[in-house]
């Protein structure tokens, strides 16, 4: 849905490139969840760009129903990449399936699946092609474009989309078919 939309102007780059590491993270523990995404962190900085430009973590079997510790273990994350001693820094996105907007805004609002994903994710990204992006002016205004391409679909075909996400998720059985690790390893 991201691509489809589009909803990040740099994704479907990555994605065209194929340099997207996929990992699956079958942990249940936060703690074994978080030493995951920072092993993930320190191999994303030690790999060329060119071979992988960002790495998205997907954790299917945590956080599903539980969404403040989810957020509490984004906002851990965020802190510890920046404390981090990384060659490079590296930036976190994190999508969720309950993830909502605070600010009054009602819950028919398309603009909360701007973070929403099938299950829980952790996008790790090269903090300096991100800060390029934002030099070249494509992240100015990403929040309005979103808001603006979500709310001219309308909710419900922004729900049914996610839906046909799901889906897929599930057709392809947690990414396997794309030679996804299992997160035990670099």
């Amino acid at each position: 849905m991201v691509i489809r939309i589009p909803l990040c102007p740099f994704a479907e780059k990555v994605v065209q490139d194929n340099t997207v590491r996929y990992v699956v993270v079958r942990a249940r523990r936060r703690s074994d969840i978080i030493a995951h995404i920072l092993e993930e962190a320190r191999a994303l900085v030690e790999t060329p760009e060119d071979v992988t430009a960002t790495t998205i973590v997907l954790a299917p079997d945590a956080f599903v129903e539980d969404f403040p510790a989810f957020y509490e273990t984004e906002r851990f994350l965020e802190a510890s990449l920046e404390a981090s001693e990384l060659q490079h820094p590296v930036l976190l996105a994190a999508f969720h399936p309950q993830y909502t907007f605070g600010g009054g805004l009602s819950e028919l609002d398309p603009i909360h699946f701007e973070k929403r994903s099938p299950f829980p994710v952790f996008n790790l990204l090269r903090a300096e092609r991100v800060w390029a992006y934002a030099n070249e002016g494509l992240t100015e205004k990403i929040a309005d474009r979103n808001e603006a391409a979500l709310a001219a679909i309308g909710i419900e075909e922004v729900r049914r989309r996610f839906t046909l996400s799901e889906k897929e998720v599930e057709r392809y059985n947690g990414g396997k078919e794309y030679g996804v690790s299992e997160g035990s390893g670099v």
